[in-house]
This record gives structure tokens, sequence and C-alpha cells, in this order.
């Protein structure tokens, strides 16, 4: 259609970063969002709730950005500059809701209404949605697809699982670590989430083991003084890529020096020190609760017996909780089996945001971002409304 005429688009599931930017980039183009979220509040992940089972969510009680607060922002609504460099959960909730509120986005979300079940109609999109009791049926014209990449947690493959007496708990029913308190702990895995969690856990464990088969690089969140990120610069990324990484992982390895922590007595694997292929893991006290022997790191896990845990390495290890920081798998319940291509675990995507097929039909906040989402998300949402207004073509 050409850009004069209305096009309804919905955003399918979530009212966090992406749904927000995605109505507000609807509307600068001048459509008509509708906005349908299964919860009864805005935020997504960010939203924590004391009352519900784990959380509500992913977010513990403790969580905080691992990305500065100056990178996090929209561009058109930056992060107060009296929050701390790494807000709390609660900071990036409050500055949502501000931003939805400053640019009126709250009268486009249809909170508690559940998508069951998104169709192909003719020239259009069909879209069941469960809310208020009812079920109704609506006609779009087009659909932006916002659900994130943290709905369903990611269970590791353990062997013996079924014969292990202990407790198996998945980070997101993760919300403090009071009641670990005493106890063995295995956290399962060396993102974000694991290593917070292993932080947490350390002074009230009994032993805090982390498990990880090729290790990471744990990357202070400060280094000199300043957000560690603040050193990924325009200028930095006009040196040649080698020089570039021999120059961060100096800053790295010298802030550790002057923490006084020896990265080669901490006795964990290290890979090659690589931004673009290596993991590294924003971690604030890790590496000094590892040299401490706090935390010890241990090989993968081979298989789970009643009470112990085997390693790759044949050792075995009585835990009391094996705590399985493992990520969270990409699901489309709502699509039918075989209308998006999928490319491992994530659906086939031109630039990571359009299917090829059928037409109208666009996900935002699919690709692993390397920094802060937000302003990633608001250009996938500037291109889709373009794209979906007659804006802009695709190839």
């Amino acid at each position: 259609r050409g850009a004069g005429m209305t096009r309804r688009v919905v955003s399918v599931i979530g009212a966090g970063v992406a749904v927000l930017a995605c109505t507000k980039a609807l509307r600068d183009e001048r459509l008509d969002p509708t906005t349908f979220e299964k919860s009864s509040h805005l935020g997504g992940l960010w939203h924590y709730d004391e009352s519900r089972e784990g959380g509500g969510g992913p977010a513990y009680r403790s969580l905080r950005t691992n990305v500065s607060r100056h990178g996090m922002g929209f561009s058109d609504h930056p992060i107060p500059e009296s929050l701390p460099d790494f807000p709390s959960h609660r900071q990036i909730l409050e500055y949502l809701e501000s931003y939805a509120d400053r640019f009126g986005l709250r009268r486009h979300l249809r909170l508690e209404h559940e998508v069951l079940a998104v169709r192909r109609a003719s020239d259009q999109w069909e879209l069941d949605a469960r809310g208020g009791g009812a079920l109704r049926t609506r006609r779009f014209d087009a659909i932006m697809v916002c659900s994130g990449r943290h709905q369903t947690p990611r269970w590791p493959v353990l062997e013996g699982r079924e014969s292990f007496r202990g407790e198996l708990v998945h980070s997101m029913g993760y919300t403090e670590p009071g009641p670990f308190a005493g106890r063995t702990v295995l956290v399962l895995g060396v993102g974000s989430s694991g290593v917070d969690l292993a932080e947490e856990l350390a002074p009230v464990a009994r032993r805090t083991l982390l498990s990880t088969s090729r290790g990471a690089w744990f990357i202070p969140r400060t280094i000199r003084g300043r957000p560690a990120d603040h050193n990924v610069t325009r200028l930095g990324n006009l040196l040649p890529r080698r020089l570039r990484q021999k120059v961060f992982r100096r800053l790295v390895e010298g802030e550790y020096r002057a923490r006084g922590v020896d990265l080669a007595s901490c006795r964990m694997p290290l890979p090659p020190f690589d931004l673009l292929r290596s993991r590294l893991t924003p971690g604030s006290d890790l590496v000094r609760l590892i040299a401490e022997g706090r935390i010890e790191v241990v090989p993968e896990i081979r298989r789970l017996h009643p009470e112990a845990v085997e390693l790759a390495d044949g050792r075995r290890e009585a835990v009391d909780v094996v705590l399985a920081a493992t990520g969270y798998r990409v699901e489309l319940p709502f699509f039918d089996p075989g209308l998006i291509p999928w490319q491992g675990r994530t659906p086939r995507l031109y630039k990571h945001i359009f299917a090829p097929r059928p037409s109208g039909l666009a996900f935002v906040g699919v690709p692993w971002v390397i920094g802060a989402y937000p302003p990633v998300l608001e250009l996938q949402a500037r291109w889709a409304a373009r794209v979906f207004a007659g804006r802009s073509a695709l190839p």
C-alpha cells in the first residue's frame, strides 16, 4: 500500500523494550499500532514482582544492567544522569514507564491479552487474542513480533537427570541467595546470569562451583573508575581489529592487576581473547572470588548421579543444587509450524528482521547483541515501520 493509507500493525507478545520502541516507531510513521501483552504490566524482563514465583520472570532481586546507562537509553529519551552507571531493574522499569507516558504509548497497549494464533488471511493477517474473558479475532495489514528471547527456559541435556536427588533449578526461578545458604551449589553457565548468581551465592553457600566447558573472559564492569563500555569508542573502532583487541585486553588485565588479582593464578580456562568470537561476560567480583577460592571453576557436567555430579574430567562432586543459567529459547507458538523458516535456534530472517515470506511480517529483538539492546531495537523498529508505511523498500 502507499504511504498515505493506514496500515494496522500489531506487536505480538511482550511489553518490554522492543514493544515500546516499535509502538513509538509505528506512531512516528503515522500508522495505527495495537500492542498485545499477556501480562498485566509493561516492562518485560525488567518487571520484577516479589509476590510471584521466581519474581515473575527472568529478573532477580539484585539485577542491574551490565551495560552502562549511557548506552542503554532511547535516542529521544535519555536515561537520567541522576541514576547510577548501572541502574537496577526497578530504575530501568521506571525509565521505561516514563518513556511510555511521555509519548502516550499506553493507550495502544492491550494488557492481559494473550495471542493464541496468527495466520495469513488473503493479503492481511488474522490474529486470535484472548483478553477480558473473551476470545476475539482481528485483522491487520502487518505484524511485528516482539516476544523477545526470554520466554521459555532452555535446559541442557543432563544424563542421569531422573536419578538426581538434589534440586535442579533454572535461573528463571532464582530470586535471591537466601534459600541456598549453607548448601553446595553448582552454577551451570558463564553468561551474565551465571556470573551474577555465582557472585551472590559465594558469600552464603557452603561451596559454589561454576561449571564451564570453554571458559570466558570476565570483564570488570568498571575500568580505571569508569564503565568498561566507555572504552568502546568510534575512534577505537577505526583501529585495526588485532590492535583494538590487544589494547582492550591490556586494559582488562591492567584493571585486575590494580585490584590485586592475578589472572594466571585463578585456575580457570581462558579462551583466545576475541572481541567478536569469545565469550566476554561482565563480572564485578567473580575473578577475585575465584582467586580467593570462594568460587571453584569446574569442567562441564558429564552426567548426574543420585548424590553427585560427574564432571568431564572424571571426578565427582557432591552437590545439593544444580542451578542452570543456560539461557532461553525462542518460541513462536502462535504461528503454524512451517510458516516461518528456522536457522538453528532462531527464525531465518533478512537482516535479522524480515521473514522472506509472507510479506508484512517483521521481528524485533531476535539477534544476540554485543552491548546495549535498546539502541539496536530502536533502529530495527524504525526500519520495519518505514517498510510497513511504504517509505522503504525491501529487495
